[in-house]
């Protein structure tokens, strides 16, 4: 059975809690990605910020599509102020089907993957369990 690590994105975009909210929507755009890891000034995990996060800070169905006077109201505001501490992680030598149940149990759309030392090596989301899905069924 694969683990964690081998399906896992390790090419990690984070941002720090005082990061605009505009910055971060032009990450999650430019990137094509769903999760923000956030990071404290010694590089020590301290939350998470989804697309979702950003629809509800923004009061707006559509996260690509905003008036110009949203862009002042997201350049006003913080990562920090909208974050998820909750955090879920998981080991990166932990087995897929274990992250898979973990996802279900918890309702969430990614893991925080962190090595032996306890470091942030990745995240996994569900693409990247729908990818092993399909890798799975082909063969």
């Amino acid at each position: 059975m694969k683990k964690v690590k081998d399906i896992m994105k390790s090419d990690l975009v984070t941002v720090k809690p005082e990061t605009t909210l505009d910055k971060a929507l032009e990450l999650l755009l430019n990137e094509n990605i769903n999760h923000l890891p956030v990071l404290d000034p010694n590089e020590h995990l301290v939350g998470i910020v989804s697309d979702r996060d950003m629809r509800i800070a923004m009061d707006s169905p559509f996260l690509g599509l905003y008036p110009d006077n949203m862009k002042d109201r997201l350049h006003n505001r913080i990562i920090g102020d909208i974050m998820q501490c909750a955090l879920q992680m998981i080991d990166e030598d932990s087995d897929v089907l274990k992250a898979a149940q973990q996802m279900r149990e918890h309702k969430v759309g990614s893991l925080l993957v962190l090595n032996a030392q306890k470091k942030l090596v990745g995240i996994l989301t569900e693409k990247d369990l729908v990818g092993h899905l399909i890798e799975l069924l082909q063969s």
